[in-house]
């Protein structure tokens, strides 16, 4: 096959015209990083192994994403305390994001209800950004995750879930919520895909 000047120019066209589409769709792709917050890891993983080898999973997706796509959803518990001295909101467990997580920007979306698409705040950032696509990962599945994909499918955007950066409470919680996740149509792309 002998190819002219132009034809290999126009080759090359196509080529960087298909992977600046390509990087253009996957740039509206944002992650959703739920709830990995000292409370929920500890309880979750009691043993520090499997707690950093969650994290470590986690880290690593969010290594593979554009940083300014990742999004770190914290879940607040406020509880109101009534004293001698009046009413006090009191905050009773360590919601800190954990020390460990990847931080590469300064998204944040604070949220005290398992869909964070019930969120003001997130709804505001997808339109703010043109986000229709959010990639889900995080704690606990049969709550948040769950919740999140459910909520973020009715209101039109795309989601994906990936299971192996996905825990549940316990196995069988994670298996029954990723089992319902599937049957809503959500999708469900292993971490050797999405990598």
């Amino acid at each position: 096959m002998n190819f002219t000047p132009m034809k290999r120019i126009s080759t090359l066209l196509l080529c960087l015209l298909t992977l600046q589409v390509w990087a253009q769709s996957d740039s509206k792709k944002y992650l959703l990083v739920l709830d990995i917050q000292n409370h929920f890891t500890s309880s979750i993983f009691p043993k520090d192994e499997e707690r950093t080898s969650f994290i470590e999973t986690i880290n690593s997706v969010i290594a593979n994403t554009n940083p300014a796509n990742v999004i770190y959803v914290e879940s607040i518990s406020a509880q109101l305390s009534l004293t001698l001295k009046g009413p006090k909101v009191i905050f009773p467990y360590d919601l800190h994001l954990d020390e460990r997580l990847r931080k590469v920007n300064r998204n944040f979306i604070v949220k005290n209800r398992p869909n964070v698409f019930s969120e003001e705040d997130m709804i505001d950032f997808a339109t703010k950004n043109n986000a229709t696509d959010f990639v889900i990962i995080g704690l606990a599945a049969e709550h948040c995750v769950l919740q999140s994909a459910l909520g973020g499918q009715k209101r039109g955007y795309n989601i994906t879930v990936i299971p192996e950066a996905v825990a549940g409470t316990t196995p069988e919680d994670k298996q029954k919520a990723l089992k319902e996740i599937r049957e809503m149509g959500i999708s469900i792309v292993h971490i050797d895909e999405f990598l």
